[in-house]
């Protein structure tokens, strides 16, 4: 997660299409909710317009897995 603040936008935007996307992460309760409020802040407020679209990628593979719900993905119940 840490490399969701790197200096290589490549990098930045290979963390949310990879080791953060939904396939990777099937069920994103394993991080914390601080955890997820972060990345997302991260991802959706990067200066870089192909980091941002894969951070909203991200998060769309995780609405897919709540059923849709937003409110499911920030809660600790999934």
């Amino acid at each position: 997660m840490a490399r969701t603040r790197d200096v290589d936008p490549i990098l930045r935007r290979t963390v949310f299409h990879g080791p953060l996307s939904a396939n990777a992460v099937p069920d994103p309760r394993q991080l914390t909710i601080a955890q997820r409020e972060r990345v997302v802040q991260h991802g959706l407020g990067d200066r870089e317009p192909s980091v941002r679209k894969a951070a909203a990628t991200m998060l769309g593979g995780w609405l897919d897995q709540a059923g849709g719900d937003l409110v499911e993905v920030n809660c600790t119940r999934f």
